[in-house]
């Protein structure tokens, strides 16, 4: 949040993130998922980035394997990430205006009280793997990829996320029973 750096997920096998100084175009690598995680599989590694309100720590979802995304948070320099979420299939996250909680998008039924399901759930920093997230009820089904924005000088803060809806109908014609197929 410096307006420095960029933070994002590269790789084509194996994501990992990056700062990318504006400036220089420098590359710095921050958090490299362990080898064994990073497969063949060009959605395996770290992915979708949100860098805290103090700039101080990143929060990014891990993808170990095609149905196991879930959400860690790390000092944003170097450190240890923290796992936060156990089975979330979290599909984006963002930070709330205060920093101590988190807001996914995602599926998952083994780490969601309320339910699981695509939806927008959020959890504290601070609750441990076995914490469950708790569903945003006020949030249609079908919420993932959440983004807060808010401003230093203003306490009011907007929630965006994208939603995936269904749209099937069923449609009738008249049939002439003379014609060929």
């Amino acid at each position: 949040r410096d307006s420095k750096s960029l933070v994002a997920s590269v790789g084509k096998l194996g994501r990992r993130l990056i700062r990318l100084s504006v400036a220089t175009g420098e590359k710095e690598p921050l958090i490299l998922p362990r080898l064994e995680e990073a497969a063949l599989d060009p959605a395996i590694g770290d992915l979708l980035p949100a860098v805290s309100p103090d700039g101080l720590r990143l929060a990014f979802v891990r993808q170990i394997a095609t149905v196991s995304a879930d959400i860690y948070v790390a000092p944003l320099g170097n450190g240890q990430p923290q796992r936060l979420t156990r089975g979330a299939e979290a599909l984006g996250v963002t930070w709330t205006p205060d920093g101590r909680e988190l807001v996914d998008g995602g599926g998952g039924f083994l780490s969601r009280q309320g339910g699981g399901g695509m939806a927008l759930w959020r959890r504290s920093v601070e609750a441990p793997v076995t914490s469950p997230s708790t569903r945003i009820q006020s949030i249609e089904p079908g919420a993932f990829q959440p983004v807060i924005s808010y401003s230093a000088s203003s306490s009011s803060a907007r929630l965006a996320y994208t939603r995936f809806v269904v749209d099937t109908n069923i449609w009738v014609t008249k049939v002439n029973p003379q014609a060929q197929p």
